[in-house]
């Protein structure tokens, strides 16, 4: 059974932004930009509508969890989906970058952004189109929306990046230098990120809270404190935790003692370049011969560690998809190491 809010609104959203621009020189331009945006009515879900713990399922290991009854408030139907107005979001981020105009043929810029973003649930807790396959929530945590406000899905807090673009500006009156120097192109894109965020959850809870059709996205519970909270590449070969830092699956009592995404994964550097020589056919007809480079150093960027406590935890055992290959944007890890591409084409 679905069930919806009597007064049911669109989404709202505030947007805001500032910017100021200082020339520095005849070529340079320093940019420094906030902006922001507050998302208020947003649609939510909730399965807990009719929820209740099934203490015959499991081996029977719960006889209370987070406050739900024993038995169905409402016996006349199974899961009870709520569809109502309270989610909310929130993002704030600061940029500032150095921009240089056409110098000798090259122009460039270099920009850090520092950025937070909030919310209850990302991309809107769809179950078909999640952020990450591998970590995104595709329901709420828990029965209260506000204990499910934290940091969202594509929380990225700092990203450093630069790019250029050099056309050789040298003329050459000699006609084989002309032919062998002259006409060429290089251009380069530099990024590095710190890493997203990932909630440590256990899917054996769902089995245990009726009825079923709450997602397995209960989140876990902390055994111990001091338990890191930023997995780096080198959880590749040493967990950055373990099971053991956790409350025993399926024997938590409530629905977990840490925000959802409050843990982050390795950072993602990556490097694409290009190099192209423009030929003169005739006087307005060019034909144009190079080559594309993506993740030009070939460079191994890991995705976030095991979050499962149902399973293991705490090792990386996955490569983290590239942001843009010769196949598209967010094609998977198969296409994550470097990736060459020989192209022609004519302009007139």
């Amino acid at each position: 059974m679905f069930s919806v809010a009597r007064n049911f609104t669109s989404p709202k959203y505030l947007e805001w932004s500032f910017e100021i621009q200082q020339p520095i020189g005849a070529k340079n331009v320093f940019v420094a930009t906030y902006s922001g945006n507050h998302g208020y009515d947003l649609p939510i879900e909730s399965g807990f509508g009719n929820a209740f713990v099934n203490t015959k399922a499991n081996g029977g290991n719960l006889d209370s969890f987070g406050g739900l009854p024993t038995v169905a408030p409402d016996p006349a139907f199974a899961t009870v989906t709520e569809l109502t107005n309270s989610g909310r979001s929130n993002y704030n981020g600061l940029s500032v970058s150095l921009r240089r105009a056409f110098s000798y043929g090259l122009q460039g810029q270099v920009s850090y952004t520092w950025s937070h973003s909030l919310d209850n649930c990302s991309n809107g807790c769809n179950p078909f189109e999640p952020y990450s396959l591998a970590t995104s929530l595709t329901a709420l945590s828990s029965p209260s929306v506000a204990n499910n406000y934290s940091n969202s899905d594509y929380d990225v807090r700092h990203q450093l990046q630069a790019d250029f673009v050099w056309d050789m500006p040298y003329q050459f009156d000699n006609r084989l230098m002309k032919l062998a120097l002259g006409g060429w192109t290089l251009s380069s894109k530099f990024y590095v990120r710190s890493g997203t965020p990932f909630s440590i959850i256990d899917s054996q809870l769902a089995g245990q809270i009726a009825p079923y059709g709450i997602d397995g996205t209960l989140l876990a519970t902390y055994a111990v404190s001091g338990v890191s909270r930023s997995c780096g590449a080198s959880a590749v070969n040493t967990p950055c935790f373990t099971n053991s830092d956790f409350v025993a699956s399926g024997s938590e009592t409530n629905f977990g003692n840490v925000a959802r995404n409050s843990f982050f994964g390795p950072g993602y550097f990556g490097m694409d370049s290009a190099i192209y020589k423009r030929f003169a056919v005739t006087e307005h007809i060019h034909f144009v011969l190079g080559a594309s480079a993506f993740n030009l150093l070939n460079h191994t960027n890991f995705g976030v560690p095991e979050n499962n406590i149902a399973g293991g935890v705490g090792t990386i055992s996955t490569l983290a998809q590239q942001p843009t290959s010769a196949y598209g944007s967010f094609q998977g890890s198969a296409v994550s190491g470097r990736v060459l591409v020989l192209n022609g084409r004519f302009e007139f």
